[in-house]
Order: C-alpha cells, then structure tokens, then sequence
C-alpha cells in the first residue's frame, strides 16, 4: 500500500505530542496516513533509576505491564485519529543498559548507531510520497537514531518535537526554515487523553499546551 504521509515516530505519544494537529489536518483532506513508533520495546535488565522512576510514576511496578498498556494507549489514539500504525519493538534506549543516566540520554551522543541501519532498511520497505522525522530538538538520542536513519530519503520533514521544543528550540536561529505552524485544540487534547499513563505527567510541563511546528527538509540540519 502507498501512503500519502508517513509519520516515523520515535515513542509512543511523539506523534501526537508534535503532530497531532497536522494529522487531524490531514485526515480531513482524505490523507492515507501511517504512523511507525520505532522504540515500543522495555526490557528487565539492568534498568537505570530514571528509567525505573519514569516507570514507577506512570503507574507501573512491572516492566510487561507497562510496554502492554502503553501499546493499548497508542493503539486507541491511532484509531480515535483514523490512521493506519506501526509498533517495530526496538527497544527503548532508557531501557537498553548503555544510557545510564537522564543526561545521557539525551546528550546527543549516539552509543549504538547500528539501530541507524536496522531502522533505515524498514523505512525502505514502506511506499510513501512523504516523511515526517523528528528533528531531534532535546538531544534524545533515540529520536536523533531515527532522524539520522531517514534524512537520506527525499520528500522529508521534520517535526520539532514537544516538550523539548519549548525548552531548547532558538527560534530566531530556525524562523527561516519553518514551513508550518498549528495551535492546539480541544480535539487534540481528547486524543492526547487515550495516553492515560501519561497524559497527567504531561500536563505537569510549563508549556502545556503549545503549537506544533514543522520545519523544511535542510542540508544544514
């Protein structure tokens, strides 16, 4: 099947998080839409404190109980959106033994850029006219692993991604290069909601709720 987007999400809720008004936008225009959420996999060894902690306060003691409750939620808010999706179980880096610390994982630095490849091949195995990457705005390295995996394909944009986007986005640096710009609305938030683990740790961010912006696909980005 060929789809007219194709949406590669890191985790479960960047999606949404980042573009979720784009999506409803584009579903009203008859859009066939996939969303693939790359990184759906936790597993029990040798979890961090941050990652055991961000389990704990989600509400999970259990490591199953968390990765199956947090597919059901993505599953019901790709339905409540109307479009097709993707779980390719990669594990999440919080969970992969290497970033042992909050600051690793997001420093930036990339530990296991054989995913990059692993990852690319299945894009390549999609038919699409267009891709939606995340620009990799906090340094998280699993969502700059997916950005490096699909910047050489062409028709590409990139989603800056909530809530770092609101914490360390320069928006003079990047005013020239945004392609678009949407405001939240209640139909988002409602979806939002289906994240029922996370919609509360969410809402604890300053910068709930603010638009999303998409910026054009740039060599010097």
């Amino acid at each position: 099947m060929n789809y007219d987007i194709l949406i590669v999400s890191p985790h479960m809720d960047d999606a949404v998080l980042s573009l979720g008004e784009h999506i409803i936008g584009w579903k009203s225009e008859g859009k066939k839409i996939l969303v693939v959420t790359v990184f759906t996999k936790f597993i029990e060894k040798n979890i961090p404190d941050y990652s055991r902690n961000y389990m704990e306060k989600s509400g999970f003691y259990d490591v199953i109980d968390f990765e199956n409750a947090r597919k059901e939620e993505d599953i019901n808010a790709m339905w409540s959106m109307g479009v097709d999706y993707k779980h390719w179980n990669f594990v999440d880096a919080g969970f992969r033994g290497i970033y042992k610390t909050r600051e690793k994982l997001l420093s930036g630095k990339i530990k296991d850029k054989d995913l990059i490849n692993k990852i690319r091949m299945k894009i390549l195995e999609i038919e699409t006219d267009k891709i939606y990457l995340p620009y990799g705005v906090g340094g998280n390295v699993d969502h700059l692993i997916v950005k490096e995996a699909g910047k050489i394909f062409k028709n590409i944009s990139y989603f800056m991604e909530s809530p770092y986007l609101w914490q360390k986005l320069n928006f003079v640096r990047f005013l020239l290069k945004i392609k678009n710009i949407k405001k939240p609305s209640i139909k988002k938030e409602k979806i939002l909601k289906e994240y029922k683990s996370q919609f509360e740790l969410l809402k604890q961010n300053v910068w709930w709720p603010l638009s999303e912006i998409v910026v054009k696909n740039d060599k010097n980005i």
